[in-house]
């Protein structure tokens, strides 16, 4: 168990290179003071690590809650 997660991390980390290395054509990114182009695996890692950031987050934040509830 010790040696699988670097394993893992390592694999996830050869496909996402591989992905990058495949998909370099620009995409346009409309947003709300503009657009601007940028790679597509860009844009697919982006939102993909703010999806986990805003995952934890309210994780953390629904798990304070919950814990101040069992307080009472």
């Amino acid at each position: 168990m010790r040696l699988f997660f670097p394993v893992l991390a390592l694999v996830i980390l050869i496909f996402g290179l591989i992905f990058s290395l495949l998909n370099t054509q620009p995409a346009e990114l409309f947003y709300f003071f503009g657009k601007t182009s940028l790679p597509v695996s860009f844009l697919i890692i982006t939102s993909f690590i703010i999806g986990i950031l805003l995952g934890v987050l309210f994780g953390f934040i629904l798990g304070f809650f919950k814990k101040i509830k069992n307080k009472k």
